[in-house]
């Protein structure tokens, strides 16, 4: 890195810096962290945390919760940031929403129950003939989601369409009026740092129904912008999607506070600024 003029280093994730450790530090240049997610919860078993974070320059976390958890097993940091992943708001943008379209897009995985999606859109469905569900993603949950649907009776209306390009998700997103997720802890202790995914939503004007689980809460005003439910209230989930089915929700202004609030505090040229500002002072003061 000295023979590169390497001024700082990034790494991403919390657990790169972690396990790189020791050579990093020997180098002498400045080194940040950047926890997203996993790296702050599932993978928090390792000594090496608690070991070299206090000696980087210092850390980022693209949420509060997941400092937290690292302050929970003594691994904290006098210079931590927290600095949401972001999302680009020139391509994320709404358009003309087709009314009771539902979309959920993410890995179909334990972390994010798209088995419990699926299911209350499915029942909440039942008294709403023109919704309708787009799942994006791919993941070993995928064919048990299928078969919900297909006892639900909803194969029509529920449609699984795999990976898609970033620029489909974009087209999806804009044309959605709501987005759903359902995030809890999984069994490994796995959780969300900040979803892109729901960044992404916010971005492009869609009204997001999700669980009180990790840092959405922060991403979210809710009855403002969004609603939120305990994580494993699945009744709850179920209800607060047949409430947005009955069009006693102000889709389109929720859709406009959406999106100002992504314009103010989720945009990522201004993410990229505050991150380029930190990391220059470390440099100047090494």
């Amino acid at each position: 890195m000295k023979n590169e003029g390497v001024d700082v280093v990034l790494c991403e994730f919390g657990s790169v810096g972690t396990a790189l450790g020791r050579a990093l530090l020997d180098s002498g240049v400045p080194v940040f962290c950047y926890f997203r997610g996993q790296d702050a919860s599932e993978k928090l078993k390792s000594k090496r945390q608690r070991k070299y974070l206090p000696k980087f320059a210092g850390i980022f976390s693209v949420s509060r919760s997941l400092v937290d958890n690292l302050a929970r097993v003594g691994a904290t940091h006098s210079n931590t940031h927290v600095l949401p992943s972001g999302v680009d708001t020139r391509r994320f943008t709404p358009r003309e929403k087709t009314p009771n379209s539902f979309i959920a897009i993410g890995r179909l995985i334990a972390k994010k129950r798209p088995d419990i999606t699926v299911r209350a859109l499915c029942q909440a469905a039942r008294s709403c003939d023109d919704a309708t569900l787009t799942v994006i993603g791919a993941g070993e949950m995928r064919n048990e989601c299928e078969e919900i649907v297909r006892k639900e009776g909803m194969t029509e209306r529920v449609h699984f369409l795999g990976e898609l390009s970033h620029q489909e998700v974009c087209e999806h997103l804009a044309a959605s009026e709501y987005f759903l997720q359902y995030s809890v802890t999984s069994p490994s202790g796995d959780t969300e740092g900040t979803p892109t995914s729901i960044q992404e939503a916010l971005s492009a004007g869609c009204v997001v129904i999700s669980t009180r689980h990790a840092s959405i809460p922060d991403l979210i005003s809710e009855g403002e912008t969004d609603f939120l439910v305990a994580e494993r209230d699945e009744a709850a989930f179920r209800d607060r999607i047949a409430e947005a089915m009955s069009r006693r929700i102000d889709v389109e202004k929720m859709s406009a506070n959406s999106r100002n609030y992504v314009l103010e505090h989720l945009d990522t040229e201004k993410l990229y600024r505050q991150l380029e500002e930190i990391m220059s002072a470390a440099v100047g003061n090494a």
